[in-house]
């Protein structure tokens, strides 16, 4: 059983992997990993990446160009208003 406070092991895991890429980021930028995502990341990038929704993105994209039209999709599909139903 996981302590009071601490995360469960797979969230750990998970908040380690996204340390790691906020530092990665900040160092390929110059800055420091608090302005990566303050500035810099969009936090549903990682809401999409805990949630599985990036794989099918990732899933297709073999080179730079491709991982940036799949970024931007994801990010135009996240950031869409939600759909409302028609009464009647």
């Amino acid at each position: 059983m996981a302590k009071a406070g601490k995360p469960p092991p797979a969230e750990h895991e998970r908040v380690r992997v996204q340390n790691e890429v906020l530092r990665a980021v900040a160092a390929e930028l110059g800055n420091t990993p608090a302005v990566c995502r303050s500035a810099y990341i969009d936090p549903l990038v990682f809401e999409g990446w805990r949630g599985g929704c990036l794989d099918g993105y990732a899933a297709r994209c073999r080179g730079q160009r491709q991982w940036e039209r799949a970024a931007l999709a994801f990010l135009r599909r996240a950031h869409r208003p939600p759909r409302t139903v028609r009464g009647g």
